[in-house]
């Protein structure tokens, strides 16, 4: 084990791959995918043939063939069908990735049910799977789960009319915070179910105050984790929430306080090497130019897609309007975290007329603002932004030709979602169109969450002693945040400044180290004649 410790992340996986390999060479693990012949179905034959070509139904074909296999019709197929392929592919393949696949399966299929005539109409969708490594909260004891229920109300619950009523209440938190605290309470109880402690046993939430269940289920994870990390700092967060809700006294505080901050993440004053890394990637010119000018060649794509006509490999594509929305929903919120580096759960909740406010000034010119409240924010701080022109005639394009295209135009939201008018699209599916969309054009994966950072490099490489700028558009409450961003500017402007200098002074300096270098050698000239 001591030599395994010293071997490099790489070198440790070639070691796997190895075991891995002959593993399988002595029966010992799953055989490996065998590729299926092709065995044609008139009912599917018909459906592929109207299937558009390309990779945007690469994984519906793959889903296709298992169902001919299996001789699935087309009408017969539902979800079971989808969690079926799900199971068959991880068995034959062992990785985790089945169910994402088996997930974007279903996307496809519903997207060829609303642009192939004739496909049929059901839709299709995984499951949601349960939480792991945690039971649910009926799993316990009655007593318990009313507690939990009246605690995750209560810290949610919107402020009291009254001004003075309630004044030894917490502020009230934000829903997401509430599903944290609810998703890491879950996991606090299965760590302590996992060292022994009896489910029938823990019929309090006072319990989870105390010191020996916290040394049992927050050390559990630990274990698993194999270092203090941000997942079980939450876990250490909601602990004290429950100890300020319970009102815990002062001695009993002083006991667990250094058992939480052993589980506390130290603060971060820098940024992750991911982070790093795609700071890196995106510092080459085509890279940045390629990003910089996306939204624009989105919204043109948005456009071909809508009149149909011959794509560029000289293919009749019939005009898809919904789908041209969707890309130029993406353009727009790529432009948007170009001008404004916001979270991704408030661009999903930006709204027609009040977040975002559109005015004509006159026949020819449009202001545009964006305008977030404070409230609305993680931090509080309210974010306002002036909109340029390309972004406002990329929204008008938007807003004017497109938007009426998807499911839900009447609502408020410049996102609408899918079903609900009163939903805005859903911040998982929005985060992943827009991260694949630039990984398909660009080839790097970039979340909606690193343009804070692109905007960071981007203000510093300008300024590099702007950091107050980089404070303001990022919406930090302290310098010390914002300090995260310039602390690795400044040292790579510190090391082009140093290597500068020694290229000057070596320069300056050549004719002096020429003579000092040659000095020993006319010396030994000398004593030799």
């Amino acid at each position: 084990m001591r030599q395994l410790a010293r071997l490099t992340p790489s070198t440790f996986a070639n070691k796997a791959a190895c075991v891995h390999h002959v593993l399988r060479r002595l029966g010992l693990l799953a055989p490996t995918r065998v590729r299926t012949p092709k065995v044609a179905d008139p009912a599917w034959d018909g459906l592929l043939a109207t299937l558009p070509e390309g990779p945007d139904f690469g994984r519906l074909r793959a889903f296709i063939s298992y169902c001919i296999l299996e001789a699935i019709a087309p009408e017969a197929v539902d979800n079971p069908t989808l969690e079926a392929y799900a199971e068959r592919r991880a068995a034959e393949r062992g990785g985790a990735k089945a169910r994402d696949h088996a997930r974007r399966v279903g996307v496809q299929w519903n997207l060829a049910a609303k642009q192939v005539p004739g496909w049929p109409e059901t839709r299709l969708g995984l499951r949601a799977q349960p939480l792991q490594y945690s039971l649910p909260f009926d799993a316990y004891p009655s007593s318990l789960q009313q507690e939990v229920q009246q605690y995750l109300g209560d810290i949610g619950a919107p402020a009291d009319e009254d001004l003075f009523a309630g004044e030894d209440r917490a502020k009230p938190v934000t829903p997401s915070t509430v599903n944290t605290r609810k998703y890491c309470l879950r996991r606090l109880l299965w760590g302590a179910v996992q060292t022994g402690t009896a489910v029938e046993s823990l019929i309090s939430l006072r319990q989870v105050v105390t010191p020996a269940f916290i040394r049992a289920a927050l050390a559990w994870h630990y274990k698993r984790a194999g270092e203090v990390n941000a997942d079980l700092g939450q876990m250490a967060s909601t602990i004290a929430s429950i100890a300020n809700y319970l009102k815990l006294p002062t001695e009993a505080w002083a006991t667990i306080k250094p058992l939480l901050a052993k589980a506390t993440p130290a603060p971060r004053t820098e940024i992750t090497e991911r982070t790093a890394k795609l700071l890196d990637q995106l510092g080459q010119p085509e890279m940045r130019a390629g990003l910089l000018h996306l939204p624009s060649h989105l919204m043109g794509e948005a456009r071909r897609m809508r009149a149909g006509g011959e794509d560029r490999h000289g293919r009749f594509r019939a005009p898809q309007p919904e789908a041209a929305a969707w890309m130029a929903a993406t353009a727009v919120s790529v432009e948007i975290l170009l001008h404004a580096p916001m979270r991704l759960v408030n661009l999903q909740q930006l709204r027609i007329g009040q977040e975002l406010q559109l005015a004509q000034v006159n026949r020819t010119a449009w202001r545009g603002t964006i305008f977030v409240a404070g409230v609305r924010v993680k931090n509080q701080r309210r974010l306002e932004v002036p909109l340029g022109p390309e972004s406002i005639t990329l929204l008008r394009e938007y807003l004017d030709i497109h938007r009426p295209a998807l499911p839900c135009p009447e609502g408020v939201w410049l996102f609408p979602g899918q079903r609900d008018p009163e939903q805005p699209r859903h911040k998982g599916a929005f985060g992943q169109a827009i991260t694949e969309s630039i990984a398909q054009y660009l080839g790097i994966r970039v979340n909606p969450h690193a343009f804070r950072a692109f905007a960071g490099a981007l203000i510093l490489e300008a300024n590099p002693h702007a950091i107050d700028d980089v404070r303001a558009i990022l919406g930090h409450a302290c310098f010390e945040t914002a300090m995260i961003y310039y602390r690795r500017h400044s040292q790579r402007e510190a090391a082009k400044r140093l290597s500068a200098t020694l290229t000057s002074q070596r320069r300056a300096t050549k004719q002096q180290a020429t003579a000092h270098f040659m000095a020993p050698e006319l010396r030994r000239r000398v004593r030799r004649a």
